[in-house]
């Protein structure tokens, strides 16, 4: 049997790659190649499906879900004894016993259970298999490139299609298979008996997989398709730095937590033995600590799932350590997983906790900044800058309730608001896109996920995609006002880091709360979802921040400030409609 395997893909440095090994034929009661050490198991002979049906017979849930799979020949192999064909389709002559096996199901292009977990002669329903798991060698037999480049054509059978990053660049043409780990498949693929694609699909689509399936799909043909990448523009937080650079000058060490599988899968099985140092990218082509590898991961699957099961790894509830500030967030079940990351790198309560000290220089301070994507802080009302005296807690926020025991349309055994609202996608196997809404081209929500959304929101309450819009609409503006407010001050905003050049910030008495007006606009301009996340939160910094730049004092002139600003008439009235006329 020609035997082509994945672990070279980690070796190869172009698109062209070339798989082989060695091996023999194998029928059916013949002889497997052994592929390690000569144990005796690995070796074992194969005896034919036939007597895998005799206790893996129709009845049981792992012989139904093969069934129902591709390797069954789910996707109609045509019936043919090109031996170029049957090398991986029929490998062992399965098919032609399927008629033996199960009755009524002969037919050719038949991936048996030999195939993949190698020759049974030991087995007898209690004994060993060589192959338990079957690994990267063994999916590789026939997902290895040169078989791939059978279908040379059609480019979504090409293995190195997604599953390869080409360390000659510094985009992300694909996934990096952890070829020398016998899970290396399956800690992505979880059913392994009925491998089906649309989860995978759907996150290979969404920010966590870098878009990388929707970048390959534009492509026109199959070459470009091979090359096609995630670049800086299309997804930062993987490609932008070399993050799994761990020691030496430029190293992201402290950001490997939150923008590498590897950190996440760490951090996530203990919190608070988690050290950075620890973390072996030994996968990635090159790799040493102090320089990194050209290759880069995303949020793999194994980064939030603990095994070839699907297991979600599960550390409890997060404690988001803000420099002098620290903060414990609700227990929210297998939300603590998203909650691990989407609290910020700091809060309002670092300023505090600057202005605590006495030796603060505030007229020479650089720009504390919260970092990105923080909802889960807004969520909670606990990630922005917090102007003494001002009530932010807004029990009136349901949000933060949902996935919760005894919340509204939920039940005890929910998984908190992060899962329950961005994994209740509609449409099978959508979960995994993480999509609460359907947005078109001009970023315009056209469509809410109907399976939870409006379970909740129901009668006067109901929700349509314009109600979105324009909710969204009104948080921009009032986004702009305070951008405005914060200009006029002399506090201007930059889109890049450090995004607030000066460090002059005032005096003791000035200075914190008005980097905290500053904290406040990017804090809420990198949550583009915080008018949805926890509206009556974000209501509040805004317009505490406008009315402390507008005179130093919170004597609540917000809308006073706005309206004195110059801003275009259709931004201010929407900041003021959004804002209201009184403190939320």
């Amino acid at each position: 049997m020609k035997k082509s395997t994945l672990t070279l893909l980690a070796l190869a440095t172009a698109l062209s790659l070339s798989l082989s090994g060695c091996g023999s034929n194998r029928g059916s009661g013949g002889d497997q190649t052994a592929q390690a050490g000569g144990d005796g198991i690995t070796g074992a002979q194969t005896l034919g499906i036939e007597n895998c049906a005799t206790c893996h017979n129709q009845g049981t849930s792992v012989t139904a879900d093969w069934m129902a799979s591709r390797h069954a020949n789910g996707n109609a192999v045509p019936d043919t004894d090109n031996p170029t064909c049957t090398v991986c389709h029929d490998q062992l002559s399965d098919g032609l016993q399927m008629s033996l096996a199960f009755a009524g199901q002969a037919e050719r292009g038949v991936v048996g259970c030999e195939s993949c977990h190698g020759g049974g002669q030991l087995h007898r329903g209690i004994g060993p298999l060589p192959f338990p798991v079957p690994g990267p060698e063994q999916c590789g037999q026939c997902h290895g490139v040169d078989q791939a480049l059978f279908h040379g054509t059609r480019a979504e059978r090409l293995i190195n299609d997604t599953h390869f990053d080409n360390p000659a660049t510094a985009d992300i043409e694909g996934f990096v298979v952890k070829t020398a780990e016998q899970q290396g498949c399956q800690v992505c693929h979880f059913n392994g008996h009925n491998p089906t694609l649309e989860i995978n699909d759907a996150w290979a689509r969404s920010a966590h997989g870098g878009h990388l399936l929707s970048i390959k799909d534009a492509a026109a043909t199959v070459d470009e398709r091979l090359a096609a990448a995630v670049t800086d523009a299309d997804a930062p937080g993987w490609v932008h730095y070399n993050w799994d650079q761990t020691t030496g000058t430029g190293n992201r060490a402290s950001c490997q937590r939150c923008h590498t599988a590897t950190g996440i899968a760490n951090y996530l099985t203990d919190p608070a033995g988690y050290d950075p140092a620890n973390n072996d990218f030994s996968h990635l082509a090159d790799w040493t600590p102090g320089t990194g590898s050209p290759q880069n991961e995303m949020l793999y699957c194994w980064g939030c799932h603990a095994d070839s099961k699907g297991s979600l790894r599960d550390p409890g509830a997060i404690t988001a350590d803000y420099t002098g500030a620290s903060f414990t967030y609700p227990d929210v079940a297998e939300s603590n997983v998203c909650m691990a990351c989407h609290t910020g790198r700091e809060s309002g309560g670092s300023i505090a906790a600057r202005a605590a000290n006495p030796a603060t220089d505030w007229s020479n301070l650089s720009f504390i900044n919260s970092h990105y994507l923080t909802a889960g802080g807004t969520i909670f009302s606990a990630s922005g800058y917090h102007y003494a005296g001002r009530e932010y807690q807004t029990p009136s926020n349901l949000h933060a309730g949902i996935g919760t025991a005894g919340s509204a349309g939920t039940s005890a055994d929910d998984n908190g608001p992060c899962v329950k609202c961005h994994m209740s996608s509609a449409g099978a196997g959508q979960s995994h896109s993480f999509a609460v809404v359907t947005k078109d081209a001009a970023d315009l929500v056209t469509a809410i996920n109907p399976d939870f959304c409006n379970a909740c929101h129901v009668g006067a309450l109901a929700l349509a995609a314009g109600d979105l819009n324009s909710l969204r609409d009104g948080f921009d503006a009032a986004l702009d006002a305070l951008e405005a407010q914060l200009a006029a001050k002399g506090f201007v905003f930059q889109p890049n880091h450090p995004y607030f050049a000066t460090k002059n910030w005032g005096d003791a008495a000035t200075g914190p709360n008005n980097m905290g007006a500053a904290f406040n606009f990017n804090l809420l301009a990198h949550d583009p979802g915080a008018y949805a996340h926890n509206v009556r939160y974000a209501d509040r910094l805004i317009w505490d921040s406008i009315d402390w730049l507008d005179d130093n004092l919170l004597n609540n002139s917000t809308v006073a400030a706005i309206n004195a600003l110059g801003l275009p008439v259709a931004t201010r009235d929407a900041a003021v409609a959004w804002i209201g006329l009184s403190r939320p």
